[in-house]
């Protein structure tokens, strides 16, 4: 079988599950399994959970985050901001995920704002685009991946372009 010719990367996203005890015995769990693998895991785990879940992993465990806010500071209660996952071990961030889109509201704009933060923050944004049923239904998939990819890219230079990560979950 030949190599595929492009990177895939499989994120583990652990959502909202996992105290910090589940999170360290889970990741002392994985430990063993993962001796022999050279990279490729990566683990977007709650806030809560990534200094502890960096400490005992192997650096070749690339952690992340879930989300973020596209502020560096300020009156946003219970919002996380760039500088504060990446202090506590986050390597990239998960922004434009469908549930946030859909229970949140978050617009392809603000989603745009995280992007340009994570990237000015030296984190790795992975830009989630997706269509829902509806959409795939009424054969629009192309038109709304086109748009998030679009929206979600804008201002980020070609340079910069290196750090995003496209995750597709329709």
């Amino acid at each position: 079988m030949p190599k595929p010719n492009k990177a895939f990367v499989v994120i583990a996203n652990w959502k909202m599950n996992k105290t910090i005890a589940e999170a360290k015995q889970f990741a002392e769990s994985l430990k063993p399994l993962i001796s022999d693998i050279v990279s490729g895991i990566w683990l977007a785990v709650p806030f809560t959970a990534i200094r502890p879940v960096r400490d005992m992993l192997p650096p070749k465990i690339t952690i992340g985050a879930q989300n973020m806010n596209d502020a560096t500071a300020g009156a946003f209660t219970g919002e996380v901001a760039a500088a504060m996952i990446k202090e506590a071990g986050a390597e990239f961030v998960i922004v434009g995920h469908s549930e946030r889109r859909l229970y949140f509201h978050e617009s392809d704009e603000f989603i745009n704002r995280k992007v340009l933060r994570a990237i000015e923050s030296s984190i790795k944004p992975v830009l989630c685009i997706g269509e829902g049923f509806d959409d795939r239904e009424s054969g629009k998939t192309e038109e709304v991946l086109r748009q998030q990819l679009t929206a979600g890219l804008t201002g980020v230079s070609k340079e910069a372009l290196s750090m995003c990560l496209i995750a597709y979950e329709p």
